[in-house]
């Protein structure tokens, strides 16, 4: 499943794992720099969220990485860095075979700028944002048995296969599944996904995007300026959903500096995100989580604060560990709970 593929490897793996790249990419913008880094799109979160379309599906799931701050702030890919394990974050359908996306398909997503995908699988895609081989990368469409068809707009979009086909003998890359059914090529972006509609739909623009629908706007700016960000509904969280509406965590940082975990979770009113704030205070100072660590032993400097009716937690990953304790977390269903917020 998409959730468990995303970014957050384990410590113990980091040292095997595919990613690894001690090179580092620098002189690129700092997360949520303005201007439009890689193209037309504003940067950051919510840069990404003015161009994903408001379907139901990106409403219950999405991701974003700045990936040439990831890069700077890790000092490089290698996943035993201290921001290592958040690669992986923006393009979940890749993860498990990026190694091999570079032979197959002529780009490297570890060497995109940034990255958004909308969805959980099947219904899922992702937009990689950077200076690509337009050419290489239509050559190896081509080798995979793509074929033009028409773009609804900027862009020349390839068909590998029908609209959520799965070939599991795939000869280019059996890792990545319905990945590249249908890819959407620009001088500054890639886009693929299982379908027209996926692909369509993740990188929009127009008035009916995520940047418009005031929940996910609010939490973008509640989680500032973060190197990545997952946004997640009830429900698409396992084993257990987290009971509330909506659920945000991001990670801050820069190379040389401690990474901040961000959790921001909307609440009914003001009074119910003072009553939840100080309910967190007390969870996290003295609470444990399902598997029976005590929160003290994986977050530090915790601060909770409410901003206006969203509740905002702060905090660094507690002694040598690295960021992306809260993004794990979201993905485990190991956040506290927090279903007294009734948010919207």
């Amino acid at each position: 499943m998409a959730l468990t593929a995303s970014g957050c490897s384990s410590s113990d793996d980091a040292k095997n794992d595919p990613r690894s790249d001690s090179t580092a990419t620098g002189g690129t913008p700092g997360p949520g720099a303005s201007g439009t880094a890689g193209g037309s799109t504003p940067a950051g979160l919510t840069g990404a969220l003015g161009r994903i379309a408001a379907t139901p599906a990106a409403k219950a799931y999405l991701e974003y990485a700045d990936l040439a701050a990831l890069r700077a702030a890790n000092g490089g890919t290698d996943p035993a860095g201290p921001y290592g394990r958040l690669f992986g974050i923006g393009f979940p359908a890749l993860v498990n075979s990026v190694r091999e996306v570079p032979a197959a398909y002529s780009f490297d997503p570890m060497r995109a700028d940034r990255a958004w995908s909308a969805g959980l699988a099947p219904d899922s895609a992702s937009v990689l944002i950077g200076a690509f081989d337009t050419k290489a990368v239509e050559g190896a469409l081509v080798e995979a048995g793509g074929a033009k068809e028409p773009s609804p707009g900027a862009g020349t979009t390839w068909r590998t296969a029908p609209d959520g086909a799965v070939d599991l003998q795939s000869a280019k890359l059996p890792g990545v599944l319905a990945a590249f059914n249908v890819v959407r090529l620009a001088d500054d972006r890639i886009v693929h996904g299982p379908s027209a509609a996926t692909v369509n739909a993740v990188d929009a623009g127009g008035a009916d995007t995520l940047g418009n629908n005031g929940p996910h706007r609010v939490l973008a700016d509640c989680l500032g300026e973060t190197l990545v960000a997952v946004i997640a509904a009830p429900g698409t969280q396992k084993p257990a959903p987290v009971a509330a509406p909506l659920t945000a965590v991001g990670v801050r940082g820069a190379k040389g500096e401690a990474p901040t975990e961000v959790l921001c979770v909307p609440a009914r009113d003001a009074a119910a995100a003072e009553q939840a704030a100080g309910k967190l205070r007390t969870e996290l100072a003295q609470g444990v989580r399902p598997d029976g660590r005590p929160w003290a032993d994986v977050l530090a400097d915790v601060r909770v604060e409410t901003v206006g009716t969203t509740v905002r937690v702060t905090a660094h990953p507690a002694g040598s560990r690295p960021a992306g304790v809260l993004h794990q977390a979201l993905l485990q269903g190991a956040l506290p709970d927090m279903s007294s917020l009734g948010g919207s």
